[in-house]
């Protein structure tokens, strides 16, 4: 009983592809998807935004998240959809989903149990919208009655694939970047003293400037771009020229 436009047209969507494929001699599946999440979801789904904010030490503002919903990882949505393809039965309707509900708070905790438990969470910062949905639940018996399945990622364990596919592509963003500015040190190093011996100036001196320049180049760019730490940049590139001084000393020895 959709009351909606969104949800008349999917009804209208659903009836006249079963008439279509009747015509045309076609089996026709109609599935009704809960809520799926996972890697590489919308970032502006909730839980997508709680893990975003909870990632940068942003307290998420959420409503009273009092709502009961079924999340399913969108892996086992996947299966699903395959098994349906397989072995589902024409002309029937599926509801997709996992079967089991929490509310959206509980959903929320766990996310941030997850991440870090000494965060907040921002519950009641936000109203409700209008006419909202207080209950998203699936029963999925006709599934497992029809074809056998069941969903098997806890929501728990879909939020750590989550977390750790975020974790994995950080880490090589950040390993490319790094490498970026390593190739421009190179660069600004050898641009500079190039372009001092082409002005006449003693090689020593070049390499000094070019050496002091590229150090330089390399803070700037890996505390702004590459790690962007927030630093005291006096202190930390008076650290930064020590230690790489201390570098090229023991490389000498």
């Amino acid at each position: 009983n959709p009351d909606s436009g969104y949800g008349f047209a999917k009804l209208c969507t659903g009836q006249m592809t079963r008439v279509m494929c009747q015509q045309l001699g076609i089996t026709h599946i109609w599935t009704r998807i809960i809520s799926t999440y996972g890697i590489g979801d919308n970032p502006n789904t909730l839980i997508s935004v709680i893990i975003n904010d909870l990632l940068k030490g942003i307290k998420p503002s959420l409503t009273k998240c009092e709502q009961v919903w079924d999340y399913l990882y969108a892996g086992d949505a996947a299966h699903a959809f395959y098994r349906l393809a397989e072995d589902g039965h024409n002309g029937s309707i599926y509801v997709i989903g996992s079967g089991q509900t929490k509310t959206l708070r509980e959903f929320a905790e766990i996310i941030r149990n997850e991440i870090n438990p000494s965060l907040s969470l921002g519950f009641g910062e936000r109203p409700y919208y209008k006419d909202q949905a207080m209950h998203l639940e699936a029963d999925i018996s006709t599934l497992f009655n029809d074809i056998g399945w069941k969903p098997e990622t806890p929501f728990v364990e879909g939020i750590r694939k989550i977390l750790m596919e975020i974790i994995i592509m950080n880490s090589i963003f950040q390993f490319i970047k790094f490498s970026i500015v390593g190739l421009s040190n190179t660069i600004v190093a050898l641009g500079i003293y190039y372009f001092l011996l082409w002005l006449n100036v003693d090689y020593f001196i070049a390499n000094i400037v070019s050496w002091v320049s590229s150090v330089f180049n390399a803070f700037f760019w890996n505390n702004r771009y590459v790690f962007k730490t927030e630093i005291h940049w006096i202190k930390s590139l008076i650290k930064t020229y020590i230690a790489y001084s201390a570098s090229l000393v023991i490389g000498l020895i």
